[in-house]
């Protein structure tokens, strides 16, 4: 296990030192990929500002006003929903990149397995909040997302099949529908804020700011994509017809058709990466913990075991000499006494 752990501390200092050689040190995304996906995180936050302004929480306004944005400000709203999407996107790629470098340099050890534990799960919310996003925009592709997400959750356990149904009915779609996906859109987004907060609870220097270059960079790569190929929708939601294909964003819909064909398969992948991997390393921070508490106790019976005779001859040693030193003391003062008094 050491060796693999070497090697692949190796590997990534390579990279590492490769990719000193075209960005800089300073500007080196791979030596502050948290920072980064922070920086990334706010760019999709603000942008999501710009963009829920314009949104129509309604049946027949949602796709209406998010194609509105494209086609109407292609500079302006147009602008920010592309690039809403396209930080997205990194943002998920700079996580998971952070993930894999942490891991590879065994940095879910020790005080470490706290960072690890509470950083890992914030995938999901993520993905919960991509998934949302792309229901919102209510075209063929959200009309996927939206059957697929909900069969796939009718295959776990105890989960009504019913839901989906419910779903897939025109009459169940009304206007509260898109304000609970707004709703939802704002607050899983808050709950991921809230793990970032604990995710760097006990690190005492969190870097949470890329260096200026690297953002800089970041942001004009960005705004270059977003004007040479713009996010468009595909055509609107129509419940009575059934896409043929789909287009995929892989960085949040990858799981999706994987469950089309094996859903508790899917799950089960899922959760034994996410779930298991985390548990694994509180499992053996309990056992490293108890073991050394353990050791501990021994070391400090055996220290006492091997200690207590010599102390107790010491003791013994003291206390003679103390009595004696007693007796002569009262022998020197009598003998004086006796010569000093003159009858």
């Amino acid at each position: 296990m050491t060796l693999q752990v070497g090697a692949a501390e190796r590997c990534v200092r390579a990279a590492e030192r490769a990719f000193d050689a075209v960005f800089g040190l300073a500007a080196n995304p791979l030596r502050q990929l948290g920072a980064l996906a922070f920086w990334l995180l706010w760019i999709v936050v603000a942008s999501g500002f710009w963009v829920y302004a314009l949104y129509d929480t309604s049946v027949a306004g949602a796709w209406t006003s998010v194609q509105a944005m494209t086609e109407e400000q292609p500079l302006g709203a147009g602008l920010m929903r592309s690039l809403h999407r396209y930080a997205s996107d990194g943002f998920v790629l700079a996580s998971l990149a952070h993930l894999l470098r942490e891991a590879l340099l065994g940095r879910f050890r020790r005080f470490r397995w706290f960072s690890w534990v509470s950083g890992v799960p914030l995938l999901w919310l993520t993905t919960v909040c991509g998934l949302v996003g792309y229901w919102m925009v209510w075209d063929e592709r959200a009309l996927y997302i939206g059957g697929a997400a909900l069969e796939w959750t009718a295959a776990l356990p105890g989960v009504d099949f019913g839901v989906v149904r419910n779903f897939i009915d025109a009459d169940a779609i009304t206007d509260r529908f898109f304000s609970l996906l707004s709703f939802l859109h704002i607050g899983v987004p808050l709950l991921l804020l809230l793990g970032l907060w604990a995710h760097l609870l006990r690190l005492a220097r969190p870097q949470t700011q890329p260096h200026r270059a690297l953002a800089t960079g970041t942001l004009a790569t960005l705004v270059i994509g977003a004007l040479a190929w713009p996010a468009t929708s595909q055509p609107v939601a129509d419940l009575a017809r059934v896409p043929a294909a789909v287009p995929i964003d892989w960085f949040y819909l990858a799981a999706l058709p994987a469950a089309d064909h094996l859903p508790r398969a899917t799950w089960l992948v899922l959760l034994g990466g996410i779930v298991g991997t985390p548990g694994r390393v509180v499992l053996s921070a309990a056992i490293l913990r108890v073991s050394s508490g353990a050791s501990e106790a021994l070391a400090a019976a055996s220290f006492a075991r091997t200690t207590s005779g010599p102390s107790r001859r010491s003791a013994c040693a003291s206390s003679s000499s103390a009595a004696a030193w007693s007796a002569s003391t009262i022998r020197a003062s009598s003998s004086s006494s006796s010569r000093s008094d003159p009858t």
